[in-house]
This record gives structure tokens, sequence and C-alpha cells, in this order.
């Protein structure tokens, strides 16, 4: 998030956490030494999956909408965290639902025209039954859901 411009990054950072919690109309407010700690730990874990400002922003406009919860009395640097964990794994079982359909749908590609002749009608027949199979248990497991 912040490799080039630390300083910068906690001020965007910084600056969209104030306007979001004023949006959220706390009781309590965080005070802005609460929003400074606060950025700097999410500067500081944004590493660990590869966040960046936008799934930041994303993350505050559906904490702001109560996409999370209503938070009228308070917040704090460990609640924002807890619901900021969410956000995360949210994104992160995304991620691996887009990386199964996009490993699904190359399964189903035709084989390529230079290694045609080298695979059988039959091999090809096995890689898209496979395909299909792995397509249906998918589909299987996610309605069960």
């Amino acid at each position: 998030m912040a490799k080039h411009d630390y300083d910068g990054t906690d001020m965007i950072v910084t600056v969209a956490l104030t306007m979001a919690m004023e949006n959220m109309n706390l009781a309590r407010p965080m005070s802005s030494n609460q929003l400074m700690n606060l950025s700097a730990a999410i500067i500081d874990t944004a590493a660990e999956d590869n966040l960046a400002l936008e799934d930041l922003m994303i993350f505050l406009q559906k904490l702001v909408s109560g996409h999370y919860g209503s938070n009228y009395e308070s917040m704090d640097i460990p609640k924002f965290m807890s619901k900021f964990e969410e956000y995360r794994q949210e994104r992160h079982q995304s991620m691996i639902r887009i990386r199964e359909e996009q490993h699904a749908q190359h399964k189903e590609l035709p084989v390529d025209d230079r290694y045609s002749e080298a695979i059988s009608e039959g091999e090809k027949r096995k890689h898209r039954e496979a395909a299909i199979g792995d397509l249906i248990q998918r589909a299987i497991k996610n309605n069960g859901k």
C-alpha cells in the first residue's frame, strides 16, 4: 500500500478514516491520535495480503453503509480492525473463488494445436470429462453453502 510514499499514503488513509468516522455519526468518535494510529496499523498490515488503497476505500464504503453492522455508539481500533478483518476474509474468499473459476475455464479450453497431434482423442475426451466433473463438483459444493 505504501511502498513508495509512506507519508502520502498515511495522509490519504487518515483523511479517508476521518471522513468515514464523520459519516457514521458516532456518539464517541475516535480521536485524531487514534485515527493516526489506526492509519499506521492499516498500512503496516496491508502487505500481508497485498491490500491497496482501493481495498480500504471499498471497505470504508461498506462500513459506513452498515454492511458490517451498525456502530451508533463508538468505534475504536480493535473494533475497526475486527471489521476490517471480516472484509479481508471476504476478499480472500472471492479471490479463491475467482481462481477456481479461472482454473475450471482453463481446463475447458481446447488443447493447443501444437500438442493436439501428440494427444489422442481418448485423452482429449478424458480431459473434457475431468473439466466437466470439476465444474459439477464445484456447483454442488457452492449450492450446499
